[in-house]
Protein backbone atom coordinates (compact mmCIF):
# COMPACT_ATOMS: atom_id res chain seq x y z
CA UNK A 1 0.00 0.00 0.00
CA UNK A 2 3.00 2.32 0.85
CA UNK A 3 4.46 1.57 -2.15
CA UNK A 4 1.50 2.51 -4.24
CA UNK A 5 1.01 5.81 -2.87
CA UNK A 6 5.05 6.23 -3.55
CA UNK A 7 4.99 5.56 -7.06
CA UNK A 8 1.17 7.83 -7.15
CA UNK A 9 3.10 10.59 -5.54
CA UNK A 10 5.77 10.21 -8.28
CA UNK A 11 3.47 10.19 -10.79
CA UNK A 12 1.80 13.22 -10.08
CA UNK A 13 5.11 15.34 -9.51
CA UNK A 14 6.71 14.02 -12.73
CA UNK A 15 3.46 14.83 -14.89
CA UNK A 16 3.44 18.76 -13.01
CA UNK A 17 7.14 18.53 -13.89
CA UNK A 18 6.42 17.52 -17.31
CA UNK A 19 3.61 20.21 -17.87
CA UNK A 20 5.58 23.18 -15.92
CA UNK A 21 8.46 22.40 -18.96
CA UNK A 22 6.24 23.22 -21.64
CA UNK A 23 6.71 26.40 -22.99
CA UNK A 24 3.26 26.72 -23.98
CA UNK A 25 1.72 29.61 -22.47
CA UNK A 26 4.71 30.83 -19.80
CA UNK A 27 6.22 34.05 -19.45
CA UNK A 28 9.54 34.45 -20.85
CA UNK A 29 11.96 34.60 -17.76
CA UNK A 30 14.99 36.93 -17.85
CA UNK A 31 15.42 40.45 -16.38
CA UNK A 32 13.57 43.72 -18.33
CA UNK A 33 16.06 46.43 -18.74
CA UNK A 34 15.54 49.78 -20.89
CA UNK A 35 18.17 51.78 -20.62
CA UNK A 36 17.67 55.70 -21.84
CA UNK A 37 20.19 58.24 -22.12
CA UNK A 38 19.26 61.53 -23.03
CA UNK A 39 22.01 64.64 -24.00
CA UNK A 40 22.27 67.65 -25.28
CA UNK A 41 25.13 69.61 -27.39
CA UNK A 42 24.83 72.72 -25.16
CA UNK A 43 22.70 73.84 -22.22
CA UNK A 44 22.27 77.06 -24.16
CA UNK A 45 21.45 78.21 -27.08
CA UNK A 46 20.28 80.39 -30.17
CA UNK A 47 18.97 81.02 -33.46
CA UNK A 48 23.02 80.84 -34.79
CA UNK A 49 23.66 78.31 -32.19
CA UNK A 50 21.22 76.13 -32.65
CA UNK A 51 20.97 72.65 -29.76
CA UNK A 52 21.28 68.97 -30.84
CA UNK A 53 19.65 66.70 -28.91
CA UNK A 54 20.56 63.03 -28.49
CA UNK A 55 17.84 60.20 -27.04
CA UNK A 56 19.88 56.65 -26.77
CA UNK A 57 17.42 53.56 -26.21
CA UNK A 58 19.02 49.90 -25.15
CA UNK A 59 17.30 46.56 -24.30
CA UNK A 60 20.30 46.05 -21.97
CA UNK A 61 18.33 43.14 -20.29
CA UNK A 62 18.30 39.43 -21.15
CA UNK A 63 14.66 39.32 -22.83
CA UNK A 64 13.45 41.05 -26.34
CA UNK A 65 10.56 43.52 -25.33
CA UNK A 66 7.86 44.64 -27.99
CA UNK A 67 8.44 47.90 -29.05
CA UNK A 68 6.37 50.44 -31.47
CA UNK A 69 7.14 51.13 -34.90
CA UNK A 70 5.99 53.21 -37.74
CA UNK A 71 6.77 55.44 -40.35
CA UNK A 72 5.58 58.37 -37.91
CA UNK A 73 7.44 56.26 -34.81
CA UNK A 74 10.83 58.55 -33.82
CA UNK A 75 13.76 56.24 -33.28
CA UNK A 76 13.07 52.57 -32.44
CA UNK A 77 9.72 53.76 -30.25
CA UNK A 78 10.63 56.90 -28.63
CA UNK A 79 8.88 59.92 -28.80
CA UNK A 80 9.96 63.06 -27.48
CA UNK A 81 7.89 66.94 -27.02
CA UNK A 82 8.70 70.12 -26.24
CA UNK A 83 7.83 71.98 -23.60
CA UNK A 84 7.86 76.03 -22.97
CA UNK A 85 8.50 77.49 -19.95
CA UNK A 86 4.52 77.30 -19.24
CA UNK A 87 4.66 73.56 -19.58
CA UNK A 88 2.66 74.11 -23.23
CA UNK A 89 3.28 71.55 -25.58
CA UNK A 90 4.97 72.75 -28.82
CA UNK A 91 6.27 71.09 -32.13
CA UNK A 92 9.45 71.09 -33.80
CA UNK A 93 7.23 69.80 -37.14
CA UNK A 94 4.02 71.03 -38.35
CA UNK A 95 1.76 68.50 -36.46
CA UNK A 96 -0.52 68.35 -39.24
CA UNK A 97 1.75 66.67 -41.42
CA UNK A 98 2.06 63.20 -39.99
CA UNK A 99 1.98 60.63 -42.73
CA UNK A 100 -0.72 58.61 -40.43
CA UNK A 101 0.86 55.12 -41.08
CA UNK A 102 -0.31 52.81 -38.67
CA UNK A 103 1.48 51.86 -35.53
CA UNK A 104 2.59 48.61 -35.57
CA UNK A 105 4.56 46.18 -32.87
CA UNK A 106 8.01 44.84 -33.63
CA UNK A 107 10.46 43.05 -31.19
CA UNK A 108 13.21 44.68 -29.37
CA UNK A 109 16.16 42.40 -28.79
CA UNK A 110 18.91 42.27 -25.41
CA UNK A 111 21.83 44.12 -27.05
CA UNK A 112 19.64 46.03 -29.56
CA UNK A 113 19.98 49.69 -29.32
CA UNK A 114 18.54 52.97 -31.43
CA UNK A 115 19.32 56.77 -31.43
CA UNK A 116 17.34 60.03 -32.21
CA UNK A 117 18.74 63.27 -32.56
CA UNK A 118 16.58 66.70 -32.96
CA UNK A 119 17.22 69.78 -33.89
CA UNK A 120 16.29 72.51 -31.64
CA UNK A 121 16.57 75.89 -33.70
CA UNK A 122 14.33 77.80 -32.40
CA UNK A 123 11.60 77.45 -34.99
CA UNK A 124 8.44 75.61 -33.32
CA UNK A 125 5.16 75.10 -34.26
CA UNK A 126 1.88 75.02 -31.59
CA UNK A 127 -1.01 72.36 -32.44
CA UNK A 128 -2.65 74.33 -35.18
CA UNK A 129 0.12 74.19 -37.22
CA UNK A 130 1.09 77.94 -36.48
CA UNK A 131 5.12 78.56 -36.61
CA UNK A 132 6.93 81.29 -34.49
CA UNK A 133 10.49 81.49 -33.19
CA UNK A 134 10.81 80.53 -29.68
CA UNK A 135 11.33 83.50 -27.37
CA UNK A 136 14.28 83.44 -25.31
CA UNK A 137 13.63 81.25 -22.10
CA UNK A 138 13.80 78.07 -20.79
CA UNK A 139 12.65 75.23 -22.90
CA UNK A 140 12.19 71.19 -21.99
CA UNK A 141 13.00 68.57 -24.36
CA UNK A 142 11.69 65.56 -22.98
CA UNK A 143 12.13 62.33 -24.57
CA UNK A 144 10.52 58.77 -23.70
CA UNK A 145 9.87 55.34 -23.43
CA UNK A 146 6.87 53.19 -22.95
CA UNK A 147 7.15 49.25 -23.24
CA UNK A 148 4.69 46.62 -21.77
CA UNK A 149 4.82 45.44 -18.11
CA UNK A 150 4.21 41.51 -17.57
CA UNK A 151 0.74 42.33 -16.69
CA UNK A 152 -1.78 42.20 -19.97
CA UNK A 153 -2.74 46.16 -20.51
CA UNK A 154 -0.23 47.38 -18.61
CA UNK A 155 2.95 49.45 -19.57
CA UNK A 156 6.19 51.26 -17.76
CA UNK A 157 6.91 54.52 -19.61
CA UNK A 158 10.47 56.28 -18.99
CA UNK A 159 11.39 59.77 -19.69
CA UNK A 160 14.61 62.03 -19.54
CA UNK A 161 14.70 65.51 -20.20
CA UNK A 162 17.53 68.07 -21.14
CA UNK A 163 16.54 71.34 -20.59
CA UNK A 164 18.22 74.45 -22.53
CA UNK A 165 18.28 78.54 -21.61
CA UNK A 166 16.93 80.09 -25.05
CA UNK A 167 18.30 83.02 -26.83
CA UNK A 168 15.81 84.24 -28.82
CA UNK A 169 17.58 87.68 -29.52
Amino acid sequence: MRTKKVLTTLALIACVLMVGCNDTGTIPTGIPDIVLNVSASSMQGSPGVPVTVTGRIANAGTVPMLREDGCDVWAGGMYYAVLDTGGQQLFLNDPRYLKGCPVTETWFYPGQSFTGAILFNGILYDALGNTYHAPSGKYSILIGFTYPAPSPGESYLIHQSAIIQWNGQ
